[in-house]
């Protein structure tokens, strides 16, 4: 698809979303997009018969964690059309009330002391597990516990 028809999809898809289309640059093929406040992120457009896939990413380290749906979307099989790769960003960015960077952070910081809580009791469990291997293995060679 011709840069300029994807960039006209784009200006659509805004229409209708928090979202603004900021830059389009047609030699890089990407577009930037923007949302108050400070929600930002960026798609790289195919060339056309190349086959390659689409590529979403932001440069704000907040926001970046929220894209990791849209990105294992994009990975998936078969091709997306533009819509559905904007679509699948802002259903990544919809945990984030009214798409507030302030939110963003909250929610961020919270998945990963979520995900540190969650694999520190893995460790822990798996830490009990040889111990009590341990203490099996010593109970069969007749030692009192």
């Amino acid at each position: 698809m011709a840069f300029e028809a994807l960039a006209e999809a784009a200006e659509r898809w805004c229409a209708r979303t928090p979202f603004q289309l900021i830059a389009a640059e047609e030699t890089e093929r990407r577009m930037d997009f923007y949302a108050e406040p400070g929600v930002s992120f960026y798609v790289l457009c195919p060339e056309a018969a190349c086959g390659d896939n689409f590529h979403v990413w932001s440069e704000s380290e907040d926001c970046l964690p929220f894209l990791q749906l849209a990105q294992d979307y994009i990975s998936s099989c078969g091709k997306k059309t533009l819509h559905e790769i904007l679509e699948k960003v802002f259903k990544s960015f919809r945990p984030c009330p009214q798409l507030s960077e302030t939110s963003c952070r909250l929610q961020s910081s919270t998945s990963s002391f979520s995900l540190g809580c969650i694999t520190k009791i893995m460790f822990l469990s798996f830490s009990f597990d040889l111990v009590l291997r341990d203490l099996h293995q010593h109970d069969k060679t007749g030692f009192i516990i």
